[in-house]
C-alpha cells in the first residue's frame, strides 16, 4: 500500500470534515474519522520500551486500538493482523498498517488523515518525511459565530479570535517552512464555490486523480460519521451552501466585526480576507470588550 500519507489539517469549524469527506468518497483513498492522538504517542514512545520486545510492540498496539476516536471509526480492528503487516517496529510503521488495514476494508489502496495537527506539523513530519498537508481555512468571524454555539472551544469573541489568529499564524509558517511540495492551502469559500476546480489541484498535490465521486460526497457521509458526532456535522449529509460563506457580514454586529479585528486583523490579513473600514468610535469595541473581561472573572 502506498506509503505516503497526507493530512488533512485546519482550525474547528473550518471545513475540515467537509473536506475530508469528499477525499473519502474517492476511490481510492479513505480518510477514517479524526484520530489526534498520533503525535502523543510519538512523544511518549520511550515509555514503551525495546519495541523489538513483543510485549512492548504488543502494548504500543493495543494501546493505540483502544483509542476512543479511533474505536468510533467504522472499522474493525485485529491487533495480531496489524502485528503481522507491519513493516518494521517504529512508530510509523505501526500507524501506516491501522490505517492500511481500515483503507484495504473500504477497497481503497492510500489512506489519509483529519485531525487537528496544525500546531505539531513538524512532529507529523518527522515520523512520516513523505506526509503531505492540505490546511483549509476559512474566514475567521464565521468560524467564531460557528465555533460559540458549541460546547467545546472558545467561550466568548476575543477568545475565539485569538484562537483562529494564533492557529492560523503558526500553521501558515510552518507550512512557509515545509515549501509548496508538501503544504498546501485551500479556502473554505473557494472549495464551496468551486468544488471541483480545487479539488482537482488538492489531487494533483498530493498525486491522485481527481474523480468525480469526491463530488458526491455527501451522498455517504451518514455512514462515515460516528454516531455520537453527527450533532457538530449535521450538515454533511447535503451539498455545501453558498450562504454558510461569508455569513458573518449579515450575521455580526459592526462592534464585533471590529472587535475581532482587534485580535485577528494580522491573520485576516495574512490569508487574505475582507476588513471592512472600522468605525471611528472606539466606545462600543471598548464596552464590549470589558462585558467579556466582566464576565470570565465572574466565572472565575
Amino acid at each position: 500500500m502506498k506509503f505516503t500519507p497526507f493530512f488533512i489539517i485546519g482550525i474547528g469549524r473550518s471545513g475540515t470534515t467537509l473536506l475530508r469527506l469528499m477525499f473519502h468518497n474517492h476511490p481510492n483513498i479513505a480518510v477514517p474519522y479524526e484520530s489526534h492522538f498520533i503525535t502523543d504517542y510519538y512523544n511518549n514512545l520511550e515509555s514503551y520500551g525495546d519495541l523489538s520486545k513483543d510485549k512492548n510492540l504488543d502494548k504500543l498496539i493495543h494501546d493505540i486500538l483502544q483509542e476512543d476516536l479511533l474505536t468510533q471509526w467504522d472499522h474493525e480492528f485485529d491487533a495480531s493482523k496489524i502485528k503481522a503487516i507491519i513493516e518494521d517496529r517504529s512508530l510509523a510503521s505501526i500507524i501506516n498498517a491501522i490505517y492500511s488495514d481500515y483503507a484495504e476494508g473500504k477497497g481503497k489502496n492510500r489512506w489519509g488523515d483529519k485531525s487537528d495537527y496544525l500546531d505539531r506539523m513538524h512532529l507529523i513530519n518527522k515520523i512520516f518525511p513523505s506526509a503531505k498537508f492540505i490546511h483549509i481555512i476559512r474566514d475567521g468571524r464565521d468560524v467564531a459565530n460557528s465555533v460559540l454555539k458549541l460546547p467545546w472551544g472558545p467561550k466568548d469573541l476575543v477568545g475565539a479570535a485569538e484562537w483562529w489568529n494564533e492557529y492560523i499564524r503558526l500553521a501558515c509558517s510552518v507550512g512557509a517552512v515545509l515549501g509548496k511540495n508538501k503544504y498546501a492551502e485551500v479556502k473554505y469559500e473557494d472549495l464551496v464555490q468551486d468544488p471541483e476546480k480545487e479539488l482537482k489541484r488538492l489531487c494533483e498535490f498530493i498525486g491522485e486523480e481527481f474523480d468525480e465521486s469526491m463530488l458526491n460526497y455527501h451522498q455517504s457521509a451518514d455512514v462515515a460519521i460516528p454516531e455520537s458526532r453527527k450533532a457538530q456535522h449535521h450538515n454533511s449529509g447535503e451539498p455545501p451552501k453558498q450562504s454558510r460563506t461569508f455569513a458573518w457580514k449579515k450575521e455580526m454586529s459592526l462592534t464585533n466585526i471590529d472587535l475581532f479585528s482587534d485580535y485577528a486583523q494580522n491573520s485576516l490579513e495574512l490569508v487574505g480576507y475582507e476588513i471592512p473600514q472600522r468605525n471611528k468610535n472606539r466606545l462600543p469595541v471598548k464596552l464590549a470588550k470589558m462585558r467579556i473581561f466582566v464576565k470570565r472573572m465572574l466565572a472565575k
